[in-house]
């Protein structure tokens, strides 16, 4: 007990100063105090190390603290079952997703439970309180990605299996996107690579939104066009909407009509519309 309750609160001091990316913006130490109370209620784990561990999963990866500061506070066993979870950040991000999947299946058991706790709560927040600038076909290329990565780790825990298939179930039906006749919604090799886009509406803009990151490509994007009031009005008419539309109809048009940012793009240029656009790359 005293090694649970020391992580605790080692890790809320850690993460003090971080939030989810819900759109409460909650304390980061929420997610942690999840991933515990997964295993101890839900899978019945009772050794307090892989509680503890669980409790400081993100504190390697996500704040200044190190693997030998772990070890000496809270033993050898929970450092290492850290070490295991946490991800290299010198790694490009598309490399460390790609390596979640490849790598699970030769975690130790011990990091396969808090690895599956934290794909069940990470999918849980997605459902209940999804970040706010996710698109729908970001949210279901994420559960698609912790699929892949769970499959590695099935065999330690029916409890925790049972309880990741029922949340994976309701998101992916939740956040399935309907695919326009003739139009390409996503693409998905078997290299973990994930193409993604829709119509959003945000203050106000109809923003069409593409991204890609996978092992297919040695770096990841995303892609952003505004449209405005001026733009949203010629696209309406272009589209031979009925005016005055609003931007989610306008947004829902859209999607009916174009399975991709280029061809959005392509119709803007070919149509005289006036766009912002935005990328960033990440190396």
């Amino acid at each position: 007990m005293a090694l649970v309750l020391d992580a605790a609160s080692f890790a809320a001091d850690r993460h003090r100063q971080q939030r989810r990316k819900d759109v409460d913006a909650s304390p980061y130490i929420n997610h942690p105090l999840a991933l515990a109370r997964i295993l101890a209620l839900e899978a019945g784990v009772s050794d307090p190390q892989v509680i503890a561990a669980a409790l400081l999963h993100d504190t390697i990866e996500d704040t200044e603290t190190s693997l030998e500061e772990l070890e000496t506070r809270f033993g050898a066993l929970v450092a290492r079952i850290v070490a295991e979870v946490t991800d290299d950040k010198s790694k490009p991000k598309a490399e460390r997703k790609r390596l979640q999947v490849e790598k699970a299946a030769t975690k130790s058991s011990e990091a396969k439970l808090v690895k599956l706790a934290d794909k069940i709560s990470n999918l849980r927040d997605i459902v209940a309180s999804p970040p706010a600038d996710w698109p729908q076909q970001r949210k279901a290329e994420y559960f698609e990605w912790a699929r892949d990565v769970v499959s590695g780790l099935r065999g330690v825990s029916p409890q925790l299996e049972v309880a990741f298939d029922t949340i994976h179930a309701q998101g992916t039906a939740l956040f399935e996107l309907p695919q326009a006749p003739g139009s390409e919604v996503s693409t998905r090799t078997p290299s973990n690579s994930n193409k993604g886009h829709t119509f959003i509406v945000e203050d106000g803009a109809v923003v069409a939104d593409y991204y890609h990151f996978g092992a297919d490509v040695d770096y990841e994007f995303a892609v952003q066009i505004r449209f405005g009031p001026d733009a949203q009005e010629r696209l309406a008419e272009l589209l031979v909407l009925a005016q005055p539309v609003s931007p989610d109809a306008l947004a829902e048009a859209l999607r009916d009509r174009f399975g991709t940012y280029y061809a959005t793009r392509d119709f803007a240029d070919e149509n005289g519309i006036s766009y912002e656009a935005r990328r960033d790359m990440w190396p």
